[in-house]
Parts: structure tokens; C-alpha cells; sequence
């Protein structure tokens, strides 16, 4: 069950859009988050495996280092649908903790290619964007679909994506 965020800019006056060298929050809990933008949404407060871009995305693990801990991680080719699939709400510096939308309505990465509106979309190996699952029009959801473009474009960028809170595969293309 997700704890309830109040307000979007602040957790006991800690920033949330702000990434912290130290955990200020529970790392692997997930909070819900409402602003005017974006509506309701759910957030995965995490420890970043490297530096994070603002709206890239990436799938997030267990930390092996610190058990119990959840660490952001690259995409890598999974034929087993293991990885749930964050979006960084703002860019982080590597080792700092920060949220990553995990549920809901975000701004985020999309490929170079052909999408639009109800298109199912999936991150794969090495790539921090969403692309389409199989060509424009991919409207059956399968076990790499992690988010639904909300979106219409044809040259990639940054749009709306309706991330879906999934445990999906990350396939080599």
C-alpha cells in the first residue's frame, strides 16, 4: 500500500523533486503523489545506480550491496518478466536517493519512431526511452508493455506515457 503524499513539493520539508546523499525516506516504499499536472500517481523512493536523466527510464531492482534496499539499474536484455520500470521525476547524481514514477501519468523518453495515442510501449536492453512494442498501432498488451503512450509523434523526444506498475521483460529490441 502506497503512503499518501500530501503535497507534491514536500515530505516533512524535504523537496522530493530534489535527490538526497542520504535516504530521508523509506528506500523501496512507495508513495503517492497528486499534483496539477499529472494527477494521482505512485513514486518509488530509490538509491540511483548512476547518474539519472530528469524523465528517462529505468528498471529497478533489489541493491545486493544493502539487502532490503532498491537501487535503479540500465536496462539489460530479461526474457523473465522480473523488472518494475521507473520514471525519474528529475536528474540525480550517482548514489543519491530520489523517486521514480512507478504508476500514473509522466513525462517521459520516447524513441525515434512512429507512436501514438494507446500504443503499448516497453523499455529495451540498454535504452532509457520507451518504443513501441511492435510498430505503431501496438495496441495488445504483452509482458514487455510497461507504460501506454499518451502521446502522438513520429521523431521520439519527451511525451506522455501512462506508466502501468508492472513486473515486465526488458527485450534486446
Amino acid at each position: 500500500m502506497a503512503s499518501p503524499i500530501v503535497n507534491v513539493q514536500s515530505i516533512q520539508n524535504v523537496d522530493i523533486l530534489t535527490p538526497q546523499a542520504t535516504a530521508q525516506y523509506v528506500v523501496g516504499e512507495v508513495y503517492q503523489i497528486q499534483d496539477s499536472v499529472y494527477g494521482l500517481r505512485q513514486a518509488m523512493y530509490v538509491k540511483a545506480h548512476a547518474a539519472l536523466v530528469a524523465g528517462a527510464s529505468y528498471v529497478i531492482v533489489p541493491n545486493s550491496a544493502l539487502p532490503g534496499e532498491f537501487i535503479t539499474k540500465a536496462p539489460v536484455t530479461s526474457v523473465d518478466a522480473v523488472n518494475l520500470v521507473g520514471t525519474a521525476l528529475s536528474a540525480v547524481t550517482s548514489g543519491y536517493y530520489c523517486f521514480l514514477t512507478v504508476e500514473g501519468v509522466v513525462s517521459a523518453g520516447l524513441a525515434a519512431t512512429t507512436y501514438t495515442i494507446g500504443d503499448f510501449v516497453k523499455l529495451i536492453s540498454a535504452a532509457t526511452s520507451f518504443t513501441p512494442i511492435t510498430t505503431s498501432g501496438s495496441t495488445t498488451m504483452t509482458v514487455a508493455a510497461a507504460a501506454m503512450c499518451l502521446t502522438v509523434g513520429t521523431a521520439g523526444g519527451v511525451g506522455n506515457v501512462l506508466i502501468l506498475n508492472r513486473m515486465v521483460t526488458t527485450p534486446a529490441s
